[in-house]
């Protein structure tokens, strides 16, 4: 396994790869973990953020049996939650929304999504932090991040997720947690490192 890799996920990882190549052959042609672990910022409760390249379109037999494994592993592992979509080759480094609906596991789902909602801040960290646990380097993708539209995604984000922080009561009830603060204030930094620096953290 890659030494980036934290040790306490290959056996989720290795699982989940197993089951992709028994149930799907082929299907998967290429998969990246993104997010924390590639940053080196993973720490317990981290998501596991990935990007996965398909061999073709999915079928919703091929959405049955996705869902079934990330079930499985979900089950199997539940300190540790997967996320992340499943990309046609010529999709990846895309911003716009997608033309055709793609696989999306999200917060324990598998549904079809076209929503390119803070992609680009993905495919910087696929092309300049990316790790292969199959497939060609990341670095050898050929796509480029426009980095005037990552900042406009993230003020955007920051005008509209972050803006509620300040206005709905639930939020502002967090904000009363240790967790809260640490959400709010920490996520809030990240951008700002983000406008000054033009790198992701």
């Amino acid at each position: 396994p890659n030494a980036r890799i934290p040790a306490a996920l290959h056996p989720l990882i290795q699982d989940y790869v197993e089951q992709i190549n028994a149930e799907l052959p082929g299907m998967v042609t290429a998969f990246f973990l993104v997010g924390s672990i590639a940053l080196g910022d993973f720490v317990r409760g981290s998501d596991v953020d990935f990007v996965a390249v398909l061999a073709r379109q999915a079928t919703p037999d091929d959405m049955t049996t996705l869902r079934a494994i990330h079930e499985r592993i979900a089950h199997q592992y539940p300190a540790w939650q997967m996320e992340g979509r499943y990309w046609q080759p010529d999709a990846l480094g895309g911003v716009d929304d997608a033309d055709s609906p793609f696989p999306k596991y999200f917060e324990g789902k598998l549904a079809w999504s076209t929503n390119s909602t803070l992609h680009a801040v993905t495919w910087w960290i696929l092309q300049h932090h990316g790790i292969a646990v199959f497939g060609p380097p990341p670095q050898t993708l050929v796509y480029t991040v426009d980095m005037g539209h990552l900042l406009r995604e993230q003020r955007a984000n920051l005008n509209s997720y972050w803006a509620t922080w300040t206005r709905r009561p639930k939020r502002l009830a967090m904000l009363l947690s240790d967790w809260g603060v640490q959400w709010a204030v920490l996520g809030v930094l990240r951008q700002f490192y983000t406008f000054h620096e033009q790198r992701i953290t």
